[in-house]
């Protein structure tokens, strides 16, 4: 029997031996991992890291001072060991940790999510309920899952985010734990206020949401104008550009006079105004008239304005313009276009198509019928009118007249014609030898007793393209662009900030001379963060520029982007100065054999 139990003794002995020294093994490996680790971080300045260390993994615990401290320390410790055998327990000093807040961004045709959710389970989730609402959309890139648990409130904030996002006005949903930020672009006010309502009978029960939507910024015009006929019935307001309402109101109050004209026509808001005097001049300009009490035409470029009185009675002494601000001109032009003189109708084509009628109508219906008619025939919708009505004027030039002179005009560059009742004078700029022959074709074949003649000059350059720009000076001019102010984002975001839209303006102004030049806009980021995530940012922030840039109406055939994260420092990371230089936007020729797996349309 002993011996028959000899041998099961043994075994059980072996078996605990084996443990009892696989057990100091791994105590000796636990020791040597936590040395090794609390040595490395402190090395490097991590002085308030928590180690502890059970066999299977590393926990990291402690208050670091900022967010992105608490992830250069984990990410230091992912450089030594594998990331699946660290645990972070840390916790962060900063107010904007980085576990607080989710963003749903549209990038494109894409829509990408930023931030951190609590836990893997939560992140399965709200990646698979994104996924549902936009798919083969959706990237997740730049979404960190981190310990712990998230409220259940989570999932009905993500999906009145994802809901809002649906609409096409909305671009970018921000989540916090206080409320919810909804941006976007609407085309007017009455389209803000409905979205605004249409989400509200979503909003989850209990958050605040704060709405940031828009309008579109004016377009940037250059000349300021301002156009306008009175007489003692009505102000047609025929071009008029104003940066604010209350500009607008004020140009409509003076024209009104005390309510005694009808106004007719309106201004449309642009950027570009002369600058903040241009306003109390058009209200100066106009008052001036207004106490004459005689008809003209008012006219405008920035700082430049003519008063051109149909009425030869009225004569500058009769105008008082000592009030116009100082750097603005005013000159009064007599016109030989009086009613009771013989009738003169002229039509101006300026080299952009552009026309301007000069004139006077017995009516508006003859007004009217000429005036559409000789757009039809030049093809343009770019009209400057300077035509009056008068009851009293005879009408001795027809709508078949008029018709005639704009067919005319077609074969000009620029130019004008003048009508008669007996005789029409086309004059203007051409590039083609053969114009005269075509012209004089046309008239001879559909003038019956009308007399005409032509005062045309050849110049076969006006229609050549200049000589394409170097592409070198295209990226000077676009890195000038930049300076002094360059562009930048909101933080962790790609949406270009407010501030920064002039920019855009003026880098498609170059552009438009560089469509020739094949380019790169290159995103680069500091190194704070993650290295994917660097990587992901500065491409989704390229495209935001070249988005941006389209949205402008720049057509970008030959322009590409790329991200290349914090790969390409220009000045020291370990500085706060270094990282904002390094966080950058750059013009660059584009690499032909650059694969085309880096780059995005």
């Amino acid at each position: 029997m002993l011996i028959a139990l000899f041998p099961l003794l043994s075994f059980l002995f072996a078996a605990f031996l084996a443990a009892i020294l696989g057990f100091a093994t791994v105590m000796t490996f636990e020791s040597a991992n936590l040395r090794k680790a609390a040595s490395m971080l402190q090395q490097e300045g991590f002085h308030w890291p928590l180690l502890r260390a059970d066999g299977t993994f590393i926990e990291i615990a402690g208050t670091a001072p900022s967010a992105d401290v608490q992830e250069a320390a984990l990410r230091r410790l992912m450089d030594e060991f594998p990331a699946t055998s660290i645990r972070d327990s840390m916790t962060s000093e900063s107010s904007e940790s980085i576990d607080s807040f989710i963003r749903f961004q549209k990038s494109g045709s894409s829509v990408v999510l930023f931030g951190s959710v609590m836990g893997k389970k939560t992140y399965q989730k709200v990646k698979e309920v994104a996924e549902k609402a936009f798919p083969g959309r959706l990237s997740t890139e730049m979404l960190q899952t981190l310990e712990g648990n998230s409220p259940d409130e989570l999932f009905d904030d993500v999906g009145f985010a994802l809901s809002a996002l649906a609409l096409p006005e909305i671009s970018l949903v921000t989540i916090t734990a206080d409320n919810i930020t909804v941006n976007g672009v609407t085309i007017s006010e009455d389209v803000k206020q409905s979205i605004e309502a249409q989400l509200d009978k979503i909003r989850p029960f209990g958050k605040i949401i704060d709405y940031q939507l828009t309008a579109p910024p004016p377009p940037l015009v250059q000349p300021f104008h301002f156009h306008l006929t009175l007489n003692s019935r009505t102000a047609d307001i025929n071009r008029c550009h104003v940066e604010t309402s209350s500009d607008r109101e004020r140009i409509m109050l003076a024209a009104a006079n005390g309510d005694q004209r009808e106004v007719r026509g309106h201004c449309t808001f642009a950027r570009g105004t002369p600058n903040a005097n241009w306003i109390r001049a058009v209200e100066t300009i106009v008052t001036a008239v207004n106490i004459s009490a005689h008809d003209v035409v008012i006219r405008g470029e920035d700082l430049t304005f003519t008063v051109m009185p149909i009425d030869k009675e009225l004569r500058a002494a009769s105008l008082d313009f000592s009030a116009l601000p100082a750097g603005y001109s005013v000159a009064l032009i007599n016109t030989d276009l009086n009613p009771r003189d013989n009738f003169t109708f002229k039509i101006v084509k300026g080299a952009n198509s552009d026309l301007e009628f000069s004139g006077i109508f017995a009516n508006e219906t003859n007004k009217k019928v000429a005036l559409l008619a000789s757009q039809a025939a030049l093809n343009t919708s770019l009209i400057q009118d300077n035509t009056v009505i008068d009851p009293q004027a005879s009408q001795p030039v027809t709508s078949d007249q008029i018709i005639l002179a704009s067919e005319a005009l077609n074969f000009l560059y620029q130019g004008s014609a003048q009508l008669r009742d007996d005789q029409i004078v086309i004059s203007g700029v051409s590039d083609r030898p053969d114009v005269e022959a075509k012209i004089d074709d046309l008239l001879s074949q559909r003038l019956a007793s009308l007399d005409y003649s032509l005062n045309i000059t050849l110049d076969e350059n006006i229609n050549k393209p200049p000589p394409p720009m170097n592409p070198s000076l295209c990226l000077q001019l676009l890195d000038e662009t930049q300076r002094p102010q360059k562009i930048t984002f909101e933080p962790s975001s790609v949406r270009i900030r407010s501030d920064a839209l002039d920019i855009i303006d003026k880098m498609v102004e170059v552009l438009r001379n560089c469509q020739h030049v094949p380019l790169e806009i290159a995103g680069h980021t500091d190194s704070q963060g993650r290295e994917e995530m660097n990587q992901t940012l500065s491409q989704l922030r390229a495209q935001a520029v070249l988005d941006a840039i389209i949205e402008a109406g720049f057509v970008a055939e030959k322009i590409t982007t790329i991200g290349f994260g914090e790969s390409q420092p220009i000045a020291d990371n370990a500085t706060e100065e270094g990282r904002k230089k390094n966080r950058r936007i750059e013009f660059r020729l584009r690499p032909s054999s650059r694969p085309s797996q880096f780059s995005m349309q």
